[in-house]
């Protein structure tokens, strides 16, 4: 993984280290993580996470994520730009995998990590300010494709997904073998390899990368199941800056800035009711 550092007005690589505890983003408990976290929510108020530099780990996504200097760009880095601009210091962006970021938190070489889903099973280690956006879950097809109307129809079909996300629990049950990925990108090249038959995925990200290969011929699938609510996620113990940064996200949601970025990421024909979230239930931080 490599953290974005300005240098003498430009951008440079630095190695940051994440050490790996045991778990990867999406587990659900009975972690060295669980007792990590309940002794650092028990442990007295923390320093502020909230220092300049602000170093967030941030994975790449169509719409939500670029990080190729120079270009880093995105929903998700709107979000942390004005969230570090309203407290007052200057975010640096940390590349990562999906699925490393939970142990980068743990591991203090980042101090948030945005565009993480919120689950009840990653609540049990990590803290959440948000969502700062929602976004139901869906399936990407061949345009061809006439036998997956319906998510039973899932069954013995081969599924790619990205490493750590959650919309893929649902197959579990239909036995529907799930293929990982490290991007979405790599899940159309086995899509369009005719290697899997779906790319499983929430429907703004899915959207975002059939934006990208036009001459792919692919489609979304008329249904959906769940959806995926968009965090930054701390690591335990820092309840007043979960509630800054929950506050600032309240009055994010509501300004022009969310539609305007949500506009120009994502498309201005995407129905922005369907994916703004209600300001007044965001997810409650833990008690100081």
């Amino acid at each position: 993984m490599m953290s974005l550092t300005p240098r003498a007005g430009r951008l440079v690589y630095v190695t940051a280290l994440a050490v790996v505890v045991g778990v990867v983003a999406g587990a659900s408990g009975g972690s060295v993580y669980n007792v990590v976290s309940e002794q650092m929510r028990t442990s007295g108020r923390q320093p502020s996470l909230l220092t300049d530099p602000l170093r967030v780990a941030v994975s790449e996504s169509p719409g939500f994520a670029t990080v190729r200097p120079p270009d880093i760009a995105g929903f998700d880095i709107d979000v942390v730009n004005f969230l570090a601009a309203e407290a007052g210091v200057k975010p640096v962006y940390v590349g990562a995998a999906p699925s490393e970021r939970v142990s980068m938190l743990q591991s203090t070489a980042v101090q948030l990590a945005s565009g993480v889903v919120i689950t009840e099973g990653r609540r049990q280690f990590i803290d959440f300010a948000g969502p700062y956006i929602v976004s139901p879950n869906s399936l990407l097809t061949r345009a061809q494709e006439q036998s997956i109307s319906t998510i039973d129809d899932l069954s013995g079909k081969r599924i790619c997904a990205l490493d750590a996300t959650t919309a893929t629990r649902e197959f579990e049950q239909l036995r529907a073998p799930v293929r990982t990925a490290a991007s979405l990108a790599e899940c159309v090249a086995h899509l369009r390899e005719g290697e899997v038959d779906a790319v499983a995925g929430d429907l703004l990200a899915l959207r975002a990368i059939m934006a990208e290969f036009p001459e792919a011929d692919l489609q979304t699938s008329a249904f959906s199941f769940g959806e995926s609510r968009y965090g930054i996620a701390l690591p335990p113990g820092h309840a007043a800056d979960c509630e800054r940064l929950t506050d600032s996200l309240q009055q994010y949601i509501v300004s022009a800035e969310w539609e305007v970025s949500f506009q120009r990421h994502f498309g201005p024909q995407a129905d922005l009711a369907e994916f703004r979230p209600d300001p007044t239930r965001l997810t409650p931080c833990p008690s100081a």
